[in-house]
Order: structure tokens, then C-alpha cells, then sequence
């Protein structure tokens, strides 16, 4: 498993997937309230980097997994 540096106040636990490896998995979320926190940047400029520097990164084998805490409904609305 692999780490994401800086996030450790954001990490929820562990994502377990039939066929890969376990995975460490953080709170979204938090992660964007930590940069904000750190870098003094808005939700936006968080969220942005968020996306383009970590969450589409893929670093091989127990690439860390971000969850999205969402509603039934909210995922619904996605599908």
C-alpha cells in the first residue's frame, strides 16, 4: 500500500477490491481541507489540484483511493 503525503489526518481506512491489492483509502474531502488549510488556497483551487495532482494519478500497485462520502440519492443522481 502506498502513502500520500501529507493526507494522514485525512485516511478512513483501508479499500479491499476482489483482484487488486488493498489499497489505503482517505476522506476527499478532507484532503481538500487540508490543502486549503496549508496552502491558503479556496475550495475551488483545492479541489482542482486535488483532481488533476492526486486523484488521476496512478503511482502502480496500492495507488491510494479517495472516497467521495455521498447519499444513495447523490450516487443515484450520478448513475
Amino acid at each position: 500500500m502506498l502513502i500520500a503525503d501529507g493526507f494522514d489526518e485525512a485516511v478512513i481506512g483501508v479499500v479491499s477490491v476482489s483482484g487488486q491489492p488493498d489499497r489505503i483509502c482517505y476522506d476527499y474531502q478532507k484532503c481538500c481541507e487540508i490543502l486549503m488549510e496549508q496552502e491558503g488556497w479556496s475550495t475551488e483551487e483545492a479541489e482542482e489540484w486535488m483532481q488533476y495532482n492526486v486523484v488521476c494519478a496512478y503511482v502502480g500497485d496500492g495507488t491510494p483511493a479517495y472516497l467521495y462520502l455521498m447519499s444513495l440519492d447523490e450516487i443515484e443522481d450520478l448513475i
